[in-house]
């Protein structure tokens, strides 16, 4: 559960908290200027899904391949961007690309594959 979910300031939010942002990844930081746009809250929604699907992914980083949880690793948590992470291993931006891609696909995969299991038991 996050914090965000028994702030009593959720419903008005205006701004992002020490304890959210702690919990994005390096590259998000400073990301408030949002706030003081006409469409803040549908960008405050989005960026909590984002965070959401963030947490998930992050969650659940031992079911990638070696490579894949690297790349994943370097963007998540060091904050690189696709083009820094191509640089630093080697690679061309698209095996970045690809690389993360197939990392999403295979969390789900793999989380719908237990949850099938678990439902059949």
């Amino acid at each position: 559960m996050s914090s965000c979910d028994k702030c009593p300031t959720r419903a008005t939010c205006r701004a992002i908290c020490d304890a959210v942002e702690s919990q994005l990844p390096k590259e998000w930081s400073g990301r408030d200027s949002i706030f003081g746009m006409p469409d803040a809250p549908e960008r405050v929604a989005r960026l909590m899904a984002q965070r959401n699907e963030v947490m998930f992914m992050l969650d659940h980083r031992d079911l990638l391949t070696k490579a894949q949880r690297e790349v994943f690793d370097l963007y998540y948590n060091d904050g690189l961007s696709h083009a820094q992470i191509a640089k630093q291993l080697g690679v061309r931006r698209n095996t970045v690309t690809e690389h993360m891609l197939r990392a999403r696909e295979r969390i789900m995969r793999k989380v719908d594959q237990m949850e099938a299991k678990r439902e059949a038991q």
